[in-house]
């Protein structure tokens, strides 16, 4: 099973141009905003087959996972292949590969040697036998949103914000044959590349429009905010809040609004001249469909953006 996956001239080329990168430094997308600072491109990796190129290690975290998630995820990864003119080689111009990690003797392994069912807090404890800025795939709970980190963050960057093993992570659905599902994992697998969304550049209103109350979720984020200011005696009115609730980020978080996927300039994403990204590029496979997370219009509503 294959996705359409478009990728822009300008994207396929900055991703092709890994190659070209210094690894110190961070990775600038056209047309997808930037890293987080400490955020990197994946390293290169001479110790081992094949030898000098960015390689994505990853290992999934159970045995149960692996076997749910492996055939579709590396359908993803062929997506991105497949997009890039075929694997990483002098004729296809780039330099990205994906590697599962496995035992000294080849055999499988995975990421966790312990997994603790929901609701604890961290589920995984690190199997120490897997180096710990490994990509873990994780199999999603039921219900909840696909999601990944974006780009590598390394040791030292790592250490000095206290981050977990399990630093670099892609929380799958599985797909159940649902070819628009493929498309959400391609889609998380260019987060872990470190690329950000197309429509939360800060230039997007140009392009596009943005319902927010459009949201499935606004109606319950907007009415607790709401009950907040009333108890809180804030002294916002309902249109400020309105705003808060789909402009500003931290605000949106202590509701958990989907909001928050849709936001300009979200995260880190430095606040640059859109024009050194190139044109507004709403066929990205980072940029989000009108209907995600909005009512469907046989349901009466419109789209989210």
């Amino acid at each position: 099973m294959k996705v359409n996956l478009v990728l822009s001239m300008r994207l396929a080329q900055a991703l092709a141009g890994l190659v070209a990168f210094n690894v110190s430094g961070n990775l600038h997308i056209e047309g997808a905003g930037h890293v987080d600072d400490s955020r990197t491109i994946w390293p290169i990796v001479t110790s081992t087959p094949p030898g000098g190129r960015n390689v994505v290690r990853f290992c999934f975290t159970t045995l149960e996972a692996k076997a749910e998630l492996e055939h579709d995820f590396l359908q993803a990864i062929d997506n991105w292949m497949d997009a890039l003119g075929g694997p990483a080689s002098s004729r296809t111009g780039h330099n990205l590969v994906f590697k599962e990690v496995r035992t000294p003797e080849g055999e499988d392994t995975v990421c966790c040697s312990e997994w603790k069912l929901p609701p604890a807090q961290n589920p995984c404890t690190w199997n120490a036998e897997v180096e710990n800025d490994v990509l873990a795939v994780y199999m999603n709970p039921s219900g909840k949103a696909n999601s990944a980190t974006i780009g590598y963050v390394s040791d030292s960057d790592a250490l000095l914000n206290n981050f977990p093993p399990q630093r670099h992570f892609v929380n799958l659905k599985p797909l159940n044959s649902n070819i628009n599902v493929l498309w959400e994992w391609v889609h998380e697998l260019g987060h872990v590349l470190g690329l950000l969304h197309e429509h939360g550049r800060i230039d997007r209103d140009n392009h596009v429009i943005f319902r927010c109350r459009n949201l499935l979720d606004f109606q319950s984020c907007f009415a607790a905010a709401k009950k907040d200011r009333d108890e809180q005696d804030t002294g916002d009115t309902d249109a400020e809040i309105e705003k808060k609730l789909c402009e500003q980020w931290t605000f949106a978080n202590r509701y958990g609004f989907s909001a928050r996927s849709f936001m300009k300039g979200t995260g880190s994403q430095p606040h640059v001249d859109p024009a050194s990204w190139g044109a507004y590029d709403r066929d990205s496979i980072m940029h989000y469909s009108s209907l995600i997370s909005s009512y469907k219009p046989e349901f009466g509503g419109r789209s989210a953006d």
